[in-house]
């Protein structure tokens, strides 16, 4: 739902069984230092040249970013270009901006920034305490 230019997100469920016709589907950008741009990831490499994908690759992030800053990002720019970049190119504290998207498939520029999301009552503890929603920079109410 958009209202005055803020868009909020209606979560009934966070990990559904089955896709459906109105089904959404989100995506978590990190945010480089400096000039905070939003970056998708695809994968993390660590050190030692291991893979880190899914959202893992969140959590990862949290727990060690600062361990390892030579760990590197691949994934996209919000322009839908490929990018890489050091683990020490993110502001690790920074809260992960959420967009949302029609189609599973559809390219990171389709995607629109959530601003809050609303969950229904009971739930929002165990949404709310998962990587990466954790991080994620909305803001949360109860339906």
């Amino acid at each position: 739902m958009q209202e005055n230019g803020r868009t909020t997100l209606l979560l009934l469920n966070d990990k559904p069984e089955a896709e459906t016709a109105v089904s959404l589907y989100v995506r978590f950008a990190f945010v480089t230092l400096g000039r905070e741009e939003h970056i998708f990831p695809a994968f993390i490499m660590d050190d030692w040249g291991k893979e880190i994908r899914g959202r893992k690759l969140y959590e990862w992030v949290a727990e060690f970013g600062e361990q390892f800053p030579r760990g590197e990002i691949f994934g996209f720019e919000q322009t839908g270009e490929e990018t890489q970049c050091f683990v020490r190119a993110l502001e690790l504290y920074a809260r992960l901006p959420v967009y949302v998207y029609c189609e599973r498939r559809a390219p990171v520029m389709a995607g629109t920034l959530i601003d809050s999301v609303v969950l229904p009552q009971g739930v929002g503890t165990a949404v709310r305490s998962k990587h990466p929603w954790q991080n994620a920079r909305v803001s949360w109410r109860e339906a």
